[in-house]
């Protein structure tokens, strides 16, 4: 049986003056509006420090992670965030924030989603498709990234 789709969304290369080699999606995480890069090699949801302060998260000491070239990096735990891609409200859990790169602010990224732990709560245009709580843990949401030319993002849910 197929996958229903909840959400599509337009994934972007582009912030600015050049382009890099990230997918991104627009999110609003507590009222503000970024890119996060979708991670898909990613164990945990990250958000810069300096998005975690303008969505007013508080943050509590976390264990260091390991960066793309295996370098230590100080993180705190912001638990549970809400964010909405689209017209799909989601709760990011186990979230880690980090001090942001240098280029991220700049270009308009505050972090990375790692796909493979999205949970939807309940889609803004079909309030009965989904219950809060429930089989996201047994991996029957997930978000699927791209057509042939990986240009959108899709969220969906099996039949």
């Amino acid at each position: 049986m197929s996958p229903r789709v909840l959400l599509e969304v337009p994934i972007t290369f582009d912030v600015g003056a050049q382009m890099i080699h990230s997918p991104m999606i627009e999110v609003e995480v507590g009222g503000t509006m970024t890119r996060l890069i979708v991670d898909t090699g990613s164990t945990d949801h990250v958000l810069t420090m300096e998005l975690a302060e303008r969505a007013g998260k508080e943050a509590s000491p976390g264990e260091a992670g390991t960066d793309s070239v295996g370098a230590s990096v100080p993180s705190w735990a912001l638990g549970e965030v809400p964010v909405r891609i689209g017209n799909l409200d989601l709760r990011l859990r186990d979230v880690v924030a980090i001090a942001g790169p240098d280029p991220f602010q700049g270009w308009g990224i505050g972090g990375f989603l790692s796909p493979q732990h999205v949970h939807p709560t309940q889609p803004s245009t079909d309030p009965g498709a989904l219950s809060r709580g429930g089989s996201h843990a047994r991996g029957r949401r997930k978000l699927r990234i791209g057509s042939s030319r990986a240009t959108t993002a899709t969220v969906v849910r099996p039949a």
